[in-house]
């Protein structure tokens, strides 16, 4: 897959950044503002290849849904199979020995094609989840720790017990 790129902040602009702000450009607090902007940026980074992996993953579980459509026999024509065969096993046409036969294999044929396609989207399926998962891990894998420990959950139990616990 390709992934889109977030270019990180160059040193000029994270110095306009931090200027703006109203923060030297040299010091510890410069310093840590600085590390602040550069993992956002990776963060930002990380959300937009996440965003194209779901978005891949979107447009093939699309194309895999439309090869089964294209591929699959319609309902309307397995019921008119299943008719035929319930017709035919009804009454015993001399002029049309053969009909019997002729609506089992037609329905059987119907059934065979319903399964390929079936089976065909379950491994479509299946291989796009797997393909979402490697894009998952791999842009997970490029996430500085910093960054990971801004995007853990947070529990919002832990946040406000202490305020509740307070009153």
């Amino acid at each position: 897959m390709t992934t889109p790129t977030t270019p990180q902040p160059s040193p000029e602009s994270i110095a306009e950044t931090l200027k703006s702000l109203g923060i030297p450009g040299s010091g510890a607090a410069a310093d840590a503002w600085r590390k602040e902007l550069q993992t956002n940026a990776a963060i930002a980074a990380h959300i937009a290849q996440i965003t194209a992996a779901v978005d891949a993953a979107k447009k093939r579980a699309d194309q895999a849904l439309a090869n089964f459509k294209t591929s699959a026999p319609t309902p309307e024509e397995i019921e008119y199979a299943q008719r035929e065969l319930l017709a035919a096993s009804r009454e015993d046409d001399p002029r049309n020995p053969d009909r019997l036969q002729k609506a089992e294999e037609a329905l059987g044929k119907l059934l065979a094609r319903e399964q390929a396609a079936t089976d065909q989207y379950q491994r479509d399926s299946t291989d796009n989840h797997d393909q979402l998962a490697a894009d998952k891990e791999a842009a997970e894998s490029e996430l500085s720790p910093e960054a990971r420990m801004k995007l853990q959950p947070v529990s919002y139990t832990h946040l406000t017990l202490p305020t509740i616990c307070s009153v």
